[in-house]
C-alpha cells in the first residue's frame, strides 16, 4: 500500500498496477480480510478520481462502501 502511494503522484496508472498486484497477492494467499480489500478498493478509487476517471472511481468506491457496510472500527476510512 505504501508503494502505491509513493508511486501515486509520479504515475498513477503505476499505483493502480501495484493495488492491483497487491489484490492478486491476497486472493493467492487465502487472505480473506474485507477490510483489507475494502482499503484496496478505497485506494484504487482515489486513483482513479485522479486520473478523471469518474466512472470506475465511484464503482470501486461502491465496493469498498459494500465490503465495510455494518463494520464497525472501520469508520475513518
Amino acid at each position: 500500500m505504501q508503494l502505491s502511494q509513493l508511486l501515486e503522484y509520479e504515475s498513477p496508472e503505476a499505483a493502480l498496477k501495484q493495488l492491483d498486484a497487491m489484490m492478486d497477492l491476497i486472493d493467492r494467499k487465502g487472505l480473506i480480510s474485507n477490510e483489507l480489500r475494502a482499503a484496496v478498493h478505497h485506494a484504487r478509487g482515489n486513483r482513479l478520481v485522479e486520473l478523471r476517471d469518474w466512472t470506475n472511481a465511484r464503482d470501486e468506491a461502491a465496493r469498498a462502501i459494500a465490503l465495510r457496510r455494518d463494520v464497525h472500527g472501520a469508520e475513518d476510512q
